[in-house]
């Protein structure tokens, strides 16, 4: 029985090690990144975001489990910080799981 139990927790150990460590999938990268060069950000308030997690960025929200983005908090208070666009950018529909946005305080 404990070599069952032993198996079973290395099987989970892994798998939340591999989730956490491993960070968003690329194609909501890839969409992350054409909305925010669809922006102008004269604070530089997403210059976090960068690299290979965007679950690490600036204002994303991740579900570790599934490694989905779900959150969008990029709301300000400050007209300092302020992102500006024209338009919403078509890129943030392939974030399939997202379930969270707020641009309050933006242009």
């Amino acid at each position: 029985m404990s070599k069952l139990w032993m198996g079973g927790f290395f099987l989970f150990f892994s798998f939340a090690t591999t989730n956490l460590t491993s960070g968003c999938f690329e194609h909501e990268k890839a969409a992350l990144l054409r909305f925010k060069h669809s922006l102008s950000d004269p604070s530089g308030r997403l210059s976090s975001w960068n690299g290979n997690n965007c679950c690490n960025w600036q204002g994303v929200g991740c579900n570790y489990a599934t490694r989905y983005v779900i959150r969008l908090e990029l709301g300000t208070d400050s007209s300092d910080e302020k992102l500006e666009g024209n338009e919403l950018n078509s890129s943030l529909a392939e974030l399939s799981h997202l379930s969270y946005i707020d641009f309050s305080g933006n242009c």
